[in-house]
């Protein structure tokens, strides 16, 4: 019977000005938005660059680029040993 009371209790007190707690919320403005989706579109241009970048190297680049790589990973062995 408790449970019965505390529901219909609940369900009187979740009416829309009981339910709002928090802050009112305002959208964006247009401006804002603007510059959201122009951000959004100039970091998805900045990585396709950068993928047809490293996809178009020369040998010899991806050849200098392993042998930098691999003295990196030459000098970290002989600092941690």
């Amino acid at each position: 019977m408790r449970w019965i009371i505390a529901l219909a209790v609940s369900l009187a007190m979740s009416t829309d000005a009981a339910m709002a707690q928090g802050q009112p919320v305002h959208n964006a403005t247009p401006l804002q938005a603007w510059v959201l989706f122009m951000g959004a579109g100039v970091l998805g241009l900045t990585i396709m660059h950068g993928i047809l970048k490293t996809r178009s190297r020369t040998v010899g680049e991806k050849r200098l680029r392993d042998e930098a790589t691999k003295d990196v990973y030459r000098a970290e062995e002989r600092r941690n040993s």
